[in-house]
């Protein structure tokens, strides 16, 4: 579903039936305006928040916690350099 227009259909018919929906996308800044675009209504029926980027502590967590669980040692160099990429 790559057209603008579909997705903000099928969302809408989400909303309608009260069902609940989580999008999440990184470095999607323009789908916001392209689903404002494409329904005028678009941004009363869905709340579009923005997250910015996690503090350091926290994005060395989000990518240390999984690998750590998994039992996979990663060097303190390699996670810093990940949240540069991040």
């Amino acid at each position: 579903m790559t057209n603008p227009s579909n997705r903000a259909a099928a969302m809408h018919r989400t909303k309608q039936r009260r069902l609940p929906v989580v999008l999440r996308g990184a470095g999607l800044r323009q789908w916001r305006s392209r689903m404002g675009n494409t329904r005028p209504c678009a941004k009363q029926l869905f709340d579009f928040r923005t997250i910015g980027p996690l503090p350091p502590p926290v994005a060395s967590l989000a990518i240390e916690k999984p690998l750590r669980d998994e039992r996979v040692r990663v060097p303190p160099e390699a996670v810093d350099r990940m949240q540069l990429i991040i």
